[in-house]
């Protein structure tokens, strides 16, 4: 029953991180400001071609990543806590692979962290593209393998130890790319 209690207020919180994400979107100013003459915060190289906010960047990434861990930490209740809702794990799975796609785009330049922010993405990112996007390709394997031992309906061990590679995948990117909040 407690497990049950975790993940439905797991749930509801995820619902609600992305309902604070597009309320944030909306109400936050979306005037471009002009970042040309400072290099560090430069964002006139994402895919449309005009400057972006940093700021609104950064924090949409945020969202973003809370997105993935909501999905994940939900796939984690049903392959390692045995939560009641085994017919959803190819859903999450699904929407996992689903944001993957859009990582690196997640990822302008210019959105690193600054040494006064203390946290967040590393500017390694930047200096390290193919390594970076390495990483995000062994994220998105991992993922089609996890999906592939779960439609083949194998062994559960074999769908932890998939899980488990996912969750190695993550933390790959993470000690080599993030700070995380103090």
């Amino acid at each position: 029953m407690t497990q049950l209690i975790r993940f439905i207020c797991t749930l509801v919180i995820a619902v609600l991180l992305v309902i604070l994400g597009g309320f944030l979107m909306k109400v936050y100013p979306h005037s471009f400001t002009d970042t040309t003459n400072n290099p560090a915060i430069n964002l006139s190289s994402n895919t449309s071609g005009s400057a972006v906010d940093r700021d609104l960047a950064i924090a949409y990434r945020r969202q973003y990543m809370k997105a993935l861990s909501a999905h994940y930490r939900s796939l984690e209740a049903i392959l390692e806590k045995n939560a009641p809702f085994a017919n959803q794990t190819l859903t999450h799975i699904n929407s996992l692979l689903s944001l993957a796609e859009y990582m690196p785009e997640v990822f302008p330049p210019g959105t690193a962290m600054t040494h006064a922010e203390g946290w967040g993405a590393k500017p390694l990112i930047w200096s390290e593209p193919d390594n970076f996007s390495r990483l995000i390709a062994n994220f998105q394997t991992s993922l089609e393998t996890l999906k592939t031992v779960v439609n083949n309906q194998q062994n559960p061990i074999n769908a932890i130890e998939s899980f488990t590679q996912v969750r190695q995948t993550c933390l790959d990117c993470h000690s080599t790319y993030r700070v995380r909040q103090p």
